[in-house]
């Protein structure tokens, strides 16, 4: 319930697929204290995606009332919904705080992509080395092309505060995006450790 809530901060976690922004998002919600809303413009609302995420919403009107959150929305989902360009001035403006999570190593997110769409689950566990194996080249090209055109479509964004994951997740340099939150003693940053990759 969102109701009796008098701090009303929004946060938007904007990324690809495969960036660690959920996690992010986790993070987030454990130092502000806020609720968390995961994917909320998904297509259809697939189930696993519901179970996931119980305050699924699909519904941009509802979904800008909401107050106290901290919503992680993909990329090309939220294109679905809005159906237009300038995305910063009609979506960003209604959060307090933005912040766009890209990843550098474009191949790596491709793999993983992949990898979670023939395993048909988005999170859990894997071994990386076997999984990798499997993959045909011409389609991690191929997904390389797609993210590559994503993620250059995330860094043109303006009014939001940008950063990789390899900031946050391998060169743990995330002290700028804890002065951007306001945080002044972060209390979660466990929740980045590499040991909680999906990848083994």
């Amino acid at each position: 319930s969102y109701q009796g809530i008098t701090n009303t901060m929004r946060v938007l976690v904007y990324s690809t697929q495969r960036c660690g922004s959920t996690a992010v998002m986790h993070w987030i919600s454990k130092e502000l204290d806020l609720t968390p809303v995961f994917e909320p413009f998904i297509p259809c609302g697939e189930e696993d995606y519901r179970r996931y995420n119980n305050n699924w919403i699909n519904d941009l009107d509802t979904f800008n009332g909401l107050k106290h959150i901290v919503a992680k929305v993909i990329h090309y989902n939220l294109d679905e919904i809005i159906h237009k360009d300038n995305i910063e001035r009609d979506f960003f403006s209604k959060f307090d705080r933005v912040i766009v999570i890209y990843r550098e190593n474009i191949r790596d997110q491709a793999e993983s992509l992949l990898i979670a769409s023939k395993r048909k689950i988005s999170f859990g566990e894997y071994n990386l080395k076997k999984e990798l194996s499997d993959l045909n080249p011409d389609h991690i090209e191929e997904t390389s092309n797609i993210m590559l055109e994503q993620t250059e479509s995330l860094l043109s964004y303006n009014n939001c505060f940008k950063i990789t994951y390899e900031d946050i997740f391998i060169r743990k340099d995330y002290n700028k995006l804890i002065e951007y939150l306001g945080i002044d003693e972060p209390k979660h940053l466990d929740l980045f450790n590499p040991k909680n990759k999906y990848g083994k």
